[in-house]
């Protein structure tokens, strides 16, 4: 693993506390404000009545406010380039086409299940009632809108920062058990604006908390092991979207509870991960 992380961070440069520690402050900012726009009813509805959908909404205004910030401030203030915080745009294709192949083994998966349990499957009929241009659109807005955004965040950023940091002054096993907790603790708290504007109790709180961390360990691995970010967020998109109430499973029926969602992604990619350089010679 230390190989793997000294490899990995090899040509990705250190910047100063104070560009991580602000970025972040921004960061928490735009999260509760967006998190707060979507809670205000009176907002939203203007929003929604003018982009016409929520999936509208995320990639024409929020997604591209998410980028001009991480573009503004780490590429431009923080004089860092793409490659730094993990876009290595050589590896987007192949990161989308493994997570592409993920996406059919999950429908598979929940095929056999299907017919196992029923004897039979129906098409999911809002692929055919909405189309799947439609359904496109609302992975695209999970992808864009969310997932690449905490990846590039938390992994991309984050991650090898704070590996730099802990390197200084540890060994560099020490070093990486430290960068994963926090930057997993970092992952989970950003999450409690969302929790408190939901008026969830504590108890909802502590265990969002908690599935955040542990989900958020399978990404830091995906990452890791794929060297590739973008399949890390294609990942975590599918388990955002396919454990949403919007449906887009490719079969009706599924269920979109959120760990048996994350145990069909883990059953999936562990071969794909397991596969020494698989990913690597892709990209």
């Amino acid at each position: 693993m230390v190989k793997r992380l000294n490899h990995l961070f090899t040509e990705i440069r250190e910047t100063r506390w104070t560009i991580i520690i602000s970025f972040y402050l921004f960061y928490g900012f735009i999260v509760s404000a967006i998190n707060f726009t979507f809670s205000n009813n009176n907002i939203r509805d203007v929003l929604l009545e003018f982009f016409g959908s929520r999936q509208a909404l995320i990639l024409v205004l929020f997604a591209p406010l998410f980028y001009l910030f991480f573009s503004g401030f780490l590429l431009a203030i923080g004089k860092l380039h793409a490659s730094d915080i993990g876009l290595v745009w050589s590896r987007l294709l192949p990161g989308l086409a493994i997570t592409l192949l993920v996406w059919v083994f999950v429908q598979l998966i929940e095929m056999i299940v299907g017919l196992t349990l029923t004897g039979s499957v129906k098409i999911n009929p809002k692929w055919v009632a909405s189309g799947s241009l439609d359904i496109l659109i609302i992975y695209t807005s999970f992808y864009i809108g969310n997932a690449l955004v905490e990846e590039v965040a938390f992994r991309g950023f984050l991650l090898p920062q704070l590996y730099f940091k802990f390197k200084n002054n540890s060994k560099p096993q020490q070093a990486i058990t430290f960068a994963v907790f926090v930057s997993l603790l970092m992952f989970s708290l950003y999450h409690i604006p969302n929790y408190i504007i939901r008026g969830l109790s504590i108890g909802s709180m502590l265990l969002g908390l908690f599935t955040s961390i542990y989900t958020g360990l399978f990404y830091t691995l995906i990452y890791l092991r794929s060297k590739n970010l973008f399949f890390a967020a294609g990942v975590h998109s599918l388990a955002n979207a396919l454990a949403s109430d919007i449906q887009t499973h490719l079969f009706a029926g599924s269920t979109n509870n959120e760990t048996i969602v994350l145990f069909e992604l883990i059953i999936v990619t562990a071969p794909i991960l397991m596969k020494k350089g698989y990913l690597t010679r892709a990209c």
